[in-house]
């Protein structure tokens, strides 16, 4: 599903030329469900447009996994 949605991306924004990280996040959660949760937000420019990209990782036993990945641009409306 992640190829897919990376096509289409790819389709309707064209390649990344530049992007700059414009906040981040961490959260830490103790206790019986311990884990650690990340939120990046990007400024990207593509070929075609611009956008915002959201990616969100959560860290459980000691593995990172990808949980959220987003792109809002005006492109897709």
């Amino acid at each position: 599903k992640l190829l897919k949605f990376y096509s289409l991306v790819d389709e309707k924004l064209g390649s990344i030329q530049n992007y700059s990280l414009k906040d981040w996040k961490t959260q830490s959660v103790q206790g019986y469900n311990a884990g650690t949760t990340y939120e990046f937000v990007y400024s990207v420019k593509y070929a075609k447009d611009s956008g915002q990209v959201q990616l969100q990782l959560v860290k459980k036993n000691g593995k990172i996994g990808i949980i959220g990945y987003h792109v809002n641009s005006k492109a897709f409306f």
